[in-house]
């Protein structure tokens, strides 16, 4: 069996072809879910369970100090590659969920991302690391929290 790229456009999907589907990223879109993902993150992994996440994973606050910029950087970059794929994923569900509206098919696109990437890692990561079930249910929650969010904004706003 094989597969032409060429053909793609012959390929339907509730009416729609892959090769007609819109992707236009709003950089605003972007930018405000960047924000969101590192407001999520901070309030997530400080005020909320700052603590618990300290204890699980075996460092102090004084540990969180010196040091954390680079990290910091780092996940600015995640942030920013994390909803620009989304966008383009939103963009694609779109053709299937045609009837919703854009925020609902965000936050639909959101939560299949959690359910089929995000979270099957996170868990086998876990299960061969040996890790903590509390801190898997921790960063869970918190990736799950993140995409939707995420998700319902780059909806709503392109």
């Amino acid at each position: 069996m094989s597969f032409n790229l060429a053909h793609m456009s012959d390929v339907y999907y509730a009416g729609n072809t892959a090769a007609n589907t819109d992707v236009s990223i709003s950089w605003l879109a972007i930018v405000l879910a960047v924000i969101a993902a590192m407001a999520i993150g901070s309030i997530w992994y400080g005020p909320l369970f700052g603590k618990r996440w300290l204890k699980l994973v075996g460092l102090t606050k004084k540990d969180t100090g010196k040091g954390w910029q680079g990290p910091m950087i780092v996940m600015l970059g995640l942030a920013v590659l994390q909803a620009f794929v989304l966008s383009h994923f939103i963009a694609y569900t779109a053709d299937f969920y045609g009837e919703f509206s854009k925020l609902a098919i965000g936050v639909i696109t959101g939560l299949w991302a959690f359910v089929g990437f995000v979270a099957p890692v996170l868990v086998s990561n876990a299960l061969f690391s040996k890790g903590s079930v509390e801190l898997l249910k921790l960063n869970l929650g918190n990736q799950l929290v993140t995409l939707i969010v995420i998700g319902a904004i780059i909806g709503a706003v392109n």
